[in-house]
């Protein structure tokens, strides 16, 4: 508001201070003024409160100045005048001229309050235009740099900008767009973009494109693949709309095309990897679950689903995987889980599971692994699930299978022990009866009485060694503790014990880098000695022999070779030739039982080694066993 009051309570208080000081004022003035002039300084009231206060307060003033000029100027004076028509008619007066007062007041009131408000309306205006002006060149410098630097984005960056006439003709390319199809960019400009799309995503493309142009649509997005110049083909992503004139007429299309090409091959490596996992999974009948356990939510897989015995409709959680589990291994695996929740641990068991609606028990191997958020709190539990029942069976009968075989074992080889202890007596007594009797009567009775003779002695000696061997094979399990042993000791005592035979053969024996390994002294020295007289035994009457016994260490354990050039052996006799009691010559070529390669085929496995034969027919022959390199004993 004008003057020097500005709110309404500041104006009323004008009034009341004007109409206060005129009666003050008046009041002074009274002895001078006497019953005449009653209204007199109220007009300089009434004035100032009409050109500084306005029209209401104004008229607040002309109601306290009449009121209190007539109860303390006329009314106590009434009866000095000579008819009361007179202070009536003066009260009139005052009225009708602080009214005309109040009137001129507030022309001159409005007068200057509109000249206020139109100064302050074009210092708002003027005020108002010098920021839309800074404002304009502010948004003038922003679009510049934009414009700016959207064409320096152009040139570098990944989302590459297009125009396409609308008959579908490139107007615009990118250089990163020439560099991802490999053109130039005037070998690009002008052609239609079909040249240069998939046949197979053409017609895709181009439909979006007529929906786009008949206004059906305002923009679309694809995924679609490029022929490049070298013929590859490339994926890209397309972002397209339509650009107009400001009559809504079309002038072309604004595309905006991304290289997807990575994303897709890396998305068709991750789907190969996903089948391919699924397809071992399955073919494997491993299942899959997902535990989330701040919200309890449990996912299955149909496979997981089976091994609990539920269909693949049925609703699970963790209460519903707890009652699956028997009873004996419940509290187990859900301490197990609980723990690995806790102390970031991975879960590895096995456990029962009582099928929940087949009622069958299945054996389950779980493996799972913990996942947690950025608090380090656990968000969800990731893992397998194996039918175990198959295995567990299996292992079972394997186990009795085993005890049942090691108690035949033991039987077997307690009666060959027995058997062969006990024939052993009454079979010197009848092989010494009949040597005493071919000494009495050789000679005194026919030849063929003598041959018969012979037969028998010859027979019984054959038994006597069959059985000898026969215990020797059966102790090779309860041979002595093992101990470090020195097979260069070992492969003397072989010659010493050897020795008439070696002299008789002419042959020559050599021991080349024999170590110490960890054994049975005894039957490695009964292992050596079989395989050098063998060697003795098959030899070439028309070359001197040559046995040689050598040894190296090769992925952690000892390979031995006794290689000979003897008489050789054929390959379809490389396994035959380690059973018992097989012979491949007879016993009129060559002498023997038919044992000695079993016992060492028997004594080599119970060193955990294994043996075999290599062979060249007529050339010679190399056997060749491992006995495993033991910790420590390592030197030659």
């Amino acid at each position: 508001m004008p003057g020097y009051a500005k709110t309404s309570k500041a104006r009323y208080g004008l009034a009341v201070g004007f109409t206060l000081a005129a009666l003050l004022v008046r009041l002074a003035l009274d002895p001078c003024l006497g019953r005449e002039f009653p209204f007199s300084t109220f007009y300089v009231a009434i004035t100032a409160t009409a050109f500084f206060a306005g029209p209401g307060p104004s008229l607040i003033a002309i109601f306290l100045s009449f009121v209190s000029a007539g109860w303390l100027f006329i009314q106590p004076r009434i009866s000095l005048y000579s008819s009361w028509t007179i202070p009536l008619v003066g009260s009139i007066g005052f009225l009708c001229v602080s009214l005309l007062i109040t009137g001129i007041g507030y022309i001159s009131w409005r007068s200057r309050a509109m000249a206020e408000a139109s100064a302050k309306e074009a210092e708002r205006r003027s005020k108002q235009a010098e920021e839309e002006i800074a404002e304009r060149r502010k948004a003038e410098q922003a679009l510049r740099q934009t414009y700016e630097r959207l064409a320096q984005a152009e040139k570098i960056a990944l989302v590459m900008p297009l125009h396409v006439s609308l008959e579908g003709c490139w107007q615009k390319v990118t250089p990163n767009f020439c560099r991802f199809l490999g053109y130039r960019e005037e070998e690009l400009l002008g052609r239609p973009f079909r040249d240069f799309t998939h046949p197979a995503d053409f017609e895709a493309d181009w439909n979006q494109v007529l929906r786009l142009k008949s206004g059906e649509i305002q923009s679309f997005q694809m995924e679609k693949r490029f022929i490049r110049k070298d013929g590859k083909i490339v994926w890209g992503y397309l972002n397209c709309s339509i650009v107009t004139d400001e009559q809504g007429k079309p002038l072309h299309f604004l595309t905006y095309v991304l290289d997807i090409n990575e994303k897709k091959v890396v998305e068709e490596e991750l789907r190969y990897n996903v089948a391919t996992l699924n397809l071992a999974a399955e073919s494997a009948d491993i299942g899959t679950f997902d535990f989330y356990p701040e919200t309890g939510v449990l996912r299955w897989s149909e496979t997981t689903r089976r091994h609990f015995g539920l269909p693949c409709n049925a609703p699970v959680d963790y209460k519903v995987f707890l009652s699956g589990i028997h009873e004996e291994d419940r509290a187990k695996v859900d301490q197990l889980i609980r723990q690995a929740l806790e102390q970031e641990t991975g879960i590895s068991t096995e456990f029962r599971t009582l099928g929940l609606q087949d009622g069958r028990e299945r054996w389950i191997a779980v493996r799972g692994r913990v996942f947690y958020d950025h608090r380090g709190g656990p968000l969800r539990l990731i893992g397998t699930t194996l039918d175990m029942s198959d295995r567990r069976r299996a292992e079972e009968d394997l186990r009795k299978t085993m005890t049942d075989l090691s108690r035949s074992n033991l039987e077997l080889a307690q009666f060959a022990y027995v058997a062969s202890h006990d024939l052993q007596e009454p079979l010197r007594m009848i092989a010494s009866y009949l040597q005493l009797l071919e000494n009495k009567y050789r000679g005194n009775i026919d030849e063929k009485a003598d041959s018969y003779i012979h037969y028998a002695v010859d027979g019984a000696k054959r038994m006597q060694r069959l059985i000898e061997g026969l215990l020797a094979y059966s102790r090779i399990t309860r041979g002595a503790v093992f101990s470090p042993v020195n097979t260069g000791k070992v492969f003397s005592e072989a010659l010493a014990n050897l020795d008439a035979s070696i002299k008789e053969s002419g042959a020559a024996v050599h021991g080349e880098g024999l170590p110490t390994v960890f054994g049975d002294e005894i039957q490695l020295l009964q292992l050596f000695q079989n395989l050098i007289g063998n060697a003795i035994k098959y030899r070439r009457r028309d070359i001197p022999l040559v046995v040689t016994v050598s040894a190296q260490k090769q992925h952690g354990e000892w390979l031995f070779a006794v290689k000979d050039n003897g008489i050789g052996i054929e390959e379809e006799h490389y396994q035959r030739i380690f059973q018992i009691f097989q012979r491949l010559h007879s016993r009129d070529e060559y002498s023997g039982t038919g044992i000695g390669l079993a016992l060492c085929k028997r004594i080599v496995e119970r060193h955990g080694g294994r043996i075999w034969v290599e062979s060249v027919f007529g050339q010679g022959t190399t056997f060749l066993f491992t006995i495993p390199v033991m910790k420590g004993i390592l030197h030659k």
